[in-house]
């Protein structure tokens, strides 16, 4: 060990936080107080390096366990919180994977609330500097929400961001650093994590537009009189109410689009595009994680209207006895972010390719209005009026505007997308 290399700094969280126990509670600690365990962190940093940098930078920063034993010199502290009145209650919506329709009614998690913070330390032992770029590159990533943490990732949970940082290091071949060192004595400097250069090994897709229609994604039933019979999900942010499109609404609704149109085009292996992107279902023998992450859309300014309507029995085609509802709607407008991860050292392969074009036509069905988003759609409601979508990559990017009907694509990166998709369609048994 010649480099000691030290960073203290809190995470705050961005969206609702999930570690439980084997029970699905919140891993709390002796003072009652949330608890993010340095093995939670740890892991989630870990599976960042293997797959932008590969796994032998990954055993040496963080470990290998079995004949080739080798120790971690990558070592994470636990995340203490320090902040009062940190859980709150989720309403979510379980669907089904096949039928996309609801699977069962509406229930509540616990979860560590946004705007959480925790204190973390984080210290590396190294042979070489250089070792400390890629730690620098992966708080970065931390940071900028590409690294997750807990449970619910690719539904937007888990995201934080790292501020109030300090940093030192300790050069032991220097007899007076060496001498800090054991003594803690030297001082630390303010420490920022550093911009992402190129976005490293992911792809974002940034989608700005407002709502075309009223829109009802119910949340919980608050069953008071004077309230509305269906309200429209709103969540803490910030010690304020704000309403909501979840992430687990329009991942539903972009994974059943892209499964049609993969179907349509009868590309052989759909079902590997469709588990590329989103994950694979549980009930699936072999389960993954998708490389789509998704986060919960907060509306911005905001304005809610009641419609009152009569509810039909499905059976006689007549009107329910006593079935008048009244249900609280909202508008708005919205910037949202998707971060699809290259999971092969940040190199996209055809299998990206193919996947990310199945997104992207997705995605325009949704910016031409043929998708709707929550209830209603056979009334018009749910439409969403998209203005742009922005794609950002390493080293260029691509620009679709929906208002002048154009695309702005100078690195002939659909092309690409293209020949991809055309080469996966020719590759079907006929």
């Amino acid at each position: 060990m010649q480099h000691v290399f030290e960073w203290n700094f809190e995470l705050r969280t961005e969206s609702p936080l999930r570690i439980g126990d084997n029970e699905g509670d919140v891993l709390l600690d002796a003072h009652g107080k949330p608890f993010l365990p340095g093995t939670s962190l740890a892991g989630a940093c870990r599976s960042y390096v293997e797959q932008t940098f590969g796994n032998d930078v990954a055993n040496e920063l963080f470990g290998k366990t079995g004949d080739e034993l080798r120790p971690s010199r990558l070592i994470f502290s636990d995340g203490v919180c320090k902040t009062s009145q940190s859980c709150v209650v989720q309403p979510r919506i379980a669907l089904d994977g096949n039928s996309k329709t609801v699977q069962s009614a509406l229930f509540e998690r616990v979860t560590v609330s946004a705007g959480s913070v925790f204190t973390v330390m984080l210290v590396l032992k190294a042979l070489r500097e250089a070792d400390k770029d890629v730690v620098e590159d992966m708080l970065a990533a931390l940071h900028e929400g590409t690294i997750r943490i807990g449970a619910d990732k690719s539904i937007g949970g888990g995201k934080v961001s790292v501020v109030n940082g300090l940093f030192v290091h300790y050069d032991c071949s220097k007899q007076q650093d060496l001498f800090d060192y054991v003594n803690k004595a030297k001082k630390k400097k303010a420490w920022a994590p550093k911009k992402n250069d190129g976005n490293r090994g992911t792809i974002r897709v940034i989608i700005r537009g407002q709502t075309a229609s009223p829109l009802l994604i119910a949340g919980q039933n608050i069953f008071d009189s004077e309230q509305a019979d269906r309200i429209y999900m709103k969540i803490d942010k910030d010690g304020n109410e704000r309403a909501i499109i979840p992430a687990s609404s329009l991942k539903g609704v972009l994974r059943h689009r892209v499964q049609r149109i993969a179907n349509i085009m009868q590309l052989k292996d759909r079902e590997t595009y469709v588990a590329q992107l989103f994950g694979s279902d549980s009930q699936e023998r072999t389960k993954r994680s998708g490389n789509l992450l998704l986060e919960d859309t907060f509306l911005e300014r905001e304005k809610s209207k009641t419609y009152y309507r009569i509810q039909i029995n499905p059976l006689t085609g007549g009107v329910k006895n006593g079935a008048l509802l009244n249900m609280k709607t909202v508008q708005g407008s919205f910037t949202t972010i998707l971060t699809y991860r290259l999971k092969n050292e940040g190199e996209m392969i055809a299998e990206d390719k193919v996947a990310l074009a199945l997104l992207l036509f997705a995605l325009r069905d949704l910016g031409m209005q043929q998708l709707t988003v929550g209830s209603g759609s056979s009334i018009g409601w749910g439409y969403l009026d998209i203005s742009s979508i922005h794609v950002q990559f390493a080293d260029s990017n691509v620009l679709f505007n929906f208002k002048s009907k154009q695309i702005k694509d100078e690195s002939h990166w659909l092309e690409k997308l293209q020949k991809a998709l055309d080469h996966a369609k020719e590759s079907v048994e006929v």
